[in-house]
């Protein structure tokens, strides 16, 4: 449950009024994480001719993840790696994970129809150089789901061989549609997390949302109308959840009372909680915090976390 007066000096603490929401929940309920013995799951380079070329300093691979088990399973967005050159482990650490949603993967190879999806796909990157030959990456799911060890083959880039100070990696997941393309939507205003990157079931996770009067950056899509002052009048209804985590999706109302308007390009801060399950199952789970609303209007805030 919702309470006030949490969060850092400056914050807003969100009122204790559970309300009605436009939004209805992400997560699946009865689907449970993938273990490995259910994935299958490809390292490598997409396109032969990269090998040897690409982005300076990037070592670069795609991973795609498909569920071979007898029924439905989630993948999460961002999974743990490890990389091998001739049997030793290299010491990289994961820089900042990538915060998607999960991904609910149909069994088999066939069309999935939503919210499924049929494969999981992404990148594997490693800056700021470029590694050795690599025998073995070792891709981890998740907290008691076990992981599975590929041969990646030939990389994609090129620039200083490593290690070198400050390396890390980075690796995403997302659904593929079954028509292979991937729609997005660009919001006037913006929506941040900041959140613990695991919680225990039964814990009460402690967060801060910040929301930003300032349209979204794209590429290739048409730049939202700047909002000149944000008002949240009238209040706006938020909801929150863990993706992934049953019985998680709540639905208050915003304490704009207590808030300013903000001006384009100012932001507001605001304290929140959520409570993990008891039951809650170790495995992969994404933070997700939007004002109901028109996805053009307000983006959904998204933090990857693991239950342990």
């Amino acid at each position: 449950m919702a309470a006030c007066g949490i969060g850092a000096p400056g914050t807003v603490p969100w009122l204790d009024a559970p309300v009605s929401s436009q939004a209805r929940p992400f997560t699946v309920t009865g689907v449970a994480a993938c273990t490995s013995s259910e994935l299958a799951v490809s390292v490598r380079v997409a396109n032969s001719s990269y090998v040897g070329g690409g982005p300076r300093g990037v070592t670069s691979w795609t991973i795609d993840v498909s569920d071979t088990g007898p029924g439905p399973c989630f993948v999460g967005p961002s999974p743990d790696l490890s990389f091998y050159v001739a049997g030793e482990p290299l010491a990289i650490p994961k820089g900042a994970a990538f915060s998607g949603d999960i991904i609910y993967l149909a069994p088999g190879s066939g069309a999935a129809q939503s919210p499924f999806f049929g494969m999981a796909s992404g990148e594997i990157d490693v800056n700021s150089c470029v590694l050795p030959h690599v025998d073995q990456v070792r891709v981890d799911f998740g907290s008691g789901l076990g992981s599975v060890m590929v041969q990646p083959g030939p990389v994609a880039g090129w620039g200083a061989p490593c290690p070198v100070a400050h390396e890390s990696y980075f690796s995403e997941l997302y659904g593929v549609p079954a028509s292979g393309g991937i729609m997005d939507y660009a919001a006037s205003t913006q929506a941040s997390l900041e959140a613990p990157s695991s919680a225990s079931p039964g814990e009460d996770l402690r967060f801060l949302v910040t929301l930003s009067n300032t349209p979204m950056q794209t590429t290739g899509i048409v730049t939202p109308t700047p909002n000149p002052t944000m008002t949240l009048d009238p209040c706006p209804t938020y909801h929150e959840e863990l993706e992934g985590v049953a019985g998680t999706f709540h639905a208050y109302q915003l304490n704009c009372s207590a808030a300013r308007p903000i001006p384009f390009g100012g932001s507001e801060t605001f304290a929140m909680s959520l409570e993990v399950p008891s039951a809650a199952e170790p495995g992969p789970a994404t933070l997700a915090w939007s004002i109901d609303g028109s996805p053009l209007a307000y983006q959904t805030a998204r933090s990857y976390l693991q239950i342990e």
